[in-house]
C-alpha cells in the first residue's frame, strides 16, 4: 500500500489549521468526522471526542488498538502552514496530527483489505496538559478488558518508549495578611513562605528517596505587588516526575505533609492537581521487541528507547500490553517552529504497514 502524500499533507494542514486545544477539540473533531463520513468509514464518537474506528471486530483480548492524539498543546493550533520542499511547519503538524492523519488514511485503504484480527484505530481526546489522558482513560474504562497490544504513535520514530514516564503536577497558592514592608515588618510573606517550602519539599523527598527518586522541578512563581508592599499572595507550579507510581504517591504524600507543618493563622497553603499522569513499568517488554525490531530495522530506523509520557502511561497503568513511537522525523514540538522532515514520511507510512503485518492484521 502506498500513500498518496500530496492528500495526506493537505489532511495534516486542514487539522493544523482547525482549532483543538485538549479539552476543546470538537472542531477538529468534526472534521475527522467529515473524513470518515464522505468515506463512509464506520466510526463511533464518545463522550470524551474520541473517534473510535473498528476496522474489525472480534475477541477484545485478541485486539490490536492503534492510537493518536487529536489534541494540541498550548493554543491548540497552528497560527501559520508552512511547506517547503523539505519541511513542514507548525505547531501540532507532528505532535501528533501527522499520525493522526496517517491513521485516516490508513482506515480507509484497508477498507478494501481482508482483515485478519481485530483491529481498532482510536483517535483520542485530551492526551496534553490538563487533558491529564482524559480521552485514552475513558476508552480504557469502556473496554473493560485487556487487549493483545496496544500502540501509542506520537512524536518521532527515533524513539520507542515501553514506559510511562508519570508526573504529579501541583499549583500551589499562599496567602498571606501582607502588609508594609517597614511598618508591618514580621508579617509572613507569601513568596518567601513559598521559597521555604518548595526547598523543603525537594530537600525532604531527596532524603526519602536515595535511590530512584523523582525527579522535581519549580516551572513558575509568581506574586507580590510592589517592592515597599509585603507579599500577600504567591502561586508556583511544580511537579515531580517517575516511572514509578508508588514513587510519585509518595511525593505527593511528602508534598501535603510539609504544606501542612507550615500553614498557620497567618498563612493559608491550597495545592491543587495541576495535570497528573500515572506512571508506570513496562507490560511483555521482551516480547514486544522482539517482534517489532525487525520492522524497524527493514526500514532503517534504530530508535532510541526512552521512557517518555504519552497515552501508553494510561495503558501501562491498566496492565495492557503496550509501546509508543512515532510515524516521522520531527523536532520543536509545541513551538510555532514544530515541523516534520517530508523525506521521512515515506518511511513513517512504511513502518505503519511493516507493523499491522507484523502483528497479522493483514498479509
Amino acid at each position: 500500500m502506498n500513500i498518496d502524500k500530496k492528500l495526506l499533507i493537505s489532511l495534516i494542514k486542514k487539522l493544523a489549521l482547525t482549532p483543538g486545544k485538549s479539552l476543546e477539540e470538537s472542531k477538529r473533531v468534526e472534521l475527522i468526522e467529515e473524513f470518515l463520513n464522505s468515506r463512509s468509514i464506520f466510526f463511533i464518537r464518545d463522550k470524551t471526542d474520541n473517534i473510535i474506528i473498528p476496522i474489525h471486530q472480534g475477541k477484545k483480548e485478541e485486539t490490536i488498538i492503534f492510537d493518536a492524539h487529536t489534541d494540541v498543546a498550548g493554543k491548540g493550533f497552528c497560527e501559520k502552514f508552512e511547506e517547503t520542499p523539505s519541511v513542514i511547519k507548525g505547531q501540532g503538524c507532528a505532535d501528533d496530527l501527522l499520525a493522526v492523519a496517517m491513521l485516516l488514511v490508513l482506515s480507509e485503504k484497508l477498507q478494501s483489505k481482508i482483515i485478519k484480527k481485530p483491529f481498532t484505530i482510536l483517535l483520542s481526546s485530551a492526551e496534553e496538559g490538563n487533558g491529564s489522558l482524559k480521552g485514552v482513560k475513558n476508552f480504557i474504562a469502556e473496554f473493560n478488558s485487556i487487549p493483545e497490544l496496544f500502540v501509542s504513535f506520537d512524536l518521532s520514530y527515533n524513539t520507542l518508549s515501553f514506559k510511562g514516564l508519570g508526573s504529579k503536577r501541583f499549583e500551589c497558592e499562599i496567602s498571606t495578611k501582607g502588609g508594609h514592608s517597614f511598618e508591618d515588618y514580621g508579617n509572613p510573606n507569601a513568596i518567601e513562605v513559598m521559597c521555604s517550602l518548595v526547598t523543603s519539599i525537594k530537600e525532604k523527598t531527596a532524603h526519602e528517596f536515595s535511590n530512584q527518586r523523582p525527579t522535581f522541578n519549580a516551572g513558575r512563581i509568581t506574586g507580590g505587588t510592589s517592592v515597599n508592599m509585603i507579599a500577600d499572595y504567591c502561586s508556583c507550579i511544580f511537579e515531580f516526575r517517575s516511572e514509578s507510581e508508588k514513587i510519585l504517591q509518595k511525593a505527593e504524600d511528602i508534598t501535603f505533609k510539609t504544606a501542612k507543618a507550615i500553614e498557620s493563622r497567618d498563612i493559608n497553603i491550597s495545592i491543587k492537581d495541576f495535570g497528573s499522569r500515572p506512571g508506570a513499568f513496562s507490560v511483555n517488554e521482551d516480547q514486544i521487541f522482539k517482534k517489532i525490531m525487525p520492522v524497524f530495522k527493514k526500514n532503517n530506523i534504530s530508535p532510541e528507547i526512552k521512557s517518555m509520557s504519552t497515552n501508553i502511561n494510561a495503558s501501562l497503568s491498566n496492565h495492557w500490553p503496550s509501546f509508543c513511537t512515532g510515524l516521522c522525523q520531527c523536532g520543536n514540538f509545541h513551538t510555532e517552529n514544530e515541523y516534520i522532515n517530508k523525506d521521512s514520511i515515506d518511511k513513517g507510512w512504511n513502518l505503519l504497514i511493516g507493523l499491522i503485518k507484523e502483528f497479522g492484521i493483514i498479509c
